[in-house]
């Protein structure tokens, strides 16, 4: 058990659907073309 985490946070039960359908859904929010873009790399000074 970790010392450090709160009570407040709880296991939830998923099945294998569940788990697939949340890392499909994480993988939307990722946008390898748009991160490594040059046109949205920080300014040169």
């Amino acid at each position: 058990r970790n010392p450090w985490k709160s009570d407040l946070i709880v296991r939830i039960d998923l099945d294998a659907r569940d788990r697939a359908d949340i890392v499909a859904f994480l993988k939307t929010l990722t946008d390898a073309q748009f991160l490594t873009d040059p046109r949205h790399a920080a300014p040169q000074d």
